[in-house]
């Protein structure tokens, strides 16, 4: 699902990997599915599916109209600004120690597997 502002108004996006067009389905009091569309169709100010750009599926959006941000206001006080708690840290350090190094490229791979495994980079 993507949302995105756009002008006055919200563009909703949702895929799905049916790639059939999406049809209004019957509407039964004790149903549990078929109303999606029919919300979709009540709620926005225009609504369509294009193929998904993955080649597989399709998305569907539909545009809500957004309410215009409020009226500004008389801006208030500013707030006072309060001194660091805590010592920064020098940015000319430089921190050498290649063992934490290591480790922490370690965890960066494990969370990113686009990143080249560890016997393919050279310390």
């Amino acid at each position: 699902m993507r949302i995105s502002w756009a002008a006055r108004s919200l563009i909703i996006e949702v895929w799905d990997c049916n790639p059939k067009p999406p049809e209004l389905q019957v509407q039964y009091l004790d149903g549990e599915s078929g109303r999606g569309l029919h919300i979709v169709e009540a709620l926005s100010l225009a609504a369509a599916y294009y193929p998904s750009p993955t080649g597989v599926g399709k998305v569907t959006w539909c545009q809500i109209e957004a309410p215009g941000p409020p009226e500004a206001e008389e801006p208030g006080p500013l707030l006072p600004h309060r001194r660091p708690t805590v010592a920064r840290a020098n940015p000319g350090l430089v921190f050498d120690d290649m063992a934490v190094l290591k480790r922490v490229l370690d965890g960066l791979r494990a969370m990113d597997s686009r990143l080249p495994r560890s016997d393919a980079v050279r310390y």
